[in-house]
C-alpha cells in the first residue's frame, strides 16, 4: 500500500474535490452546506456558504468555481455516520452555482427544474474540451446528461 497523509477531518460529508493549481484542493461539505478549502499543510478554509446541497464542483474556464447544488436533503444517523435522507421541508431546488473563491460570493446561475430536466440528484459537473459545463450522475432514475453553456449560466448571473 502507498503512504497516504490524512489531510484534513471533521468534514462534513465532503464530495467533488477539485485540485487547484496551488496544490490546495477545494470541495464541497454538502451537510455543512459549504465549499471548503484545504491546503497541503491541513489548514481548511470556507471559501462559501451554500444553502441547500452542494453536491459537487469544478473549476471553470473563467477560474470561477461552480457548484451542483442538488437542493439539499434532511440527515439521518445511523449507528456509526449520518447519511442523506429524503427532500427537507427546506429544499431549494437543483441549481447551478458560481462561487468567487477570492470573495466567496455566491451567485445563482443556472435552475435546472425545467420540464422533465432536473437537477436533483446529480452528482457530477465537469467542463467538456469545449469549456461547456455538463451535469451527470442521476441518483435514482436514468436521466439524460444536461449539456449547457457557461453563458446560459453567466447570463443569469448578469
Amino acid at each position: 500500500m502507498t503512504n497516504m497523509r490524512v489531510l484534513a477531518t471533521d468534514l462534513q460529508f465532503p464530495e467533488g474535490p477539485v485540485v487547484m493549481p496551488d496544490g490546495s484542493v477545494v470541495l464541497v461539505e454538502i451537510r455543512g452546506r459549504r465549499l471548503t478549502r484545504i491546503y497541503p499543510d491541513g489548514r481548511k478554509e470556507v471559501v462559501a456558504q451554500i444553502p441547500g446541497g452542494p453536491n459537487c464542483a469544478a473549476l471553470g474556464p473563467d477560474g470561477k468555481m461552480y457548484v451542483c447544488n442538488n437542493g439539499g436533503f434532511s440527515w439521518i444517523p445511523t449507528r456509526n455516520t449520518i447519511m442523506p435522507g429524503p427532500q427537507p421541508d427546506d429544499y431549494l431546488g437543483g441549481s447551478i452555482q458560481r462561487v468567487d473563491l477570492q470573495t466567496g460570493k455566491v451567485r445563482d446561475g443556472w435552475s435546472i427544474n425545467a420540464g422533465s430536466t432536473r437537477c436533483e440528484g446529480r452528482t457530477t459537473l465537469v467542463f467538456d474540451r469545449h469549456e461547456r459545463p455538463v451535469v451527470l450522475g442521476p441518483r435514482q432514475a436514468p436521466r439524460p446528461p444536461i449539456w449547457m453553456s457557461v453563458r446560459s449560466i453567466t447570463s443569469s448571473l448578469a
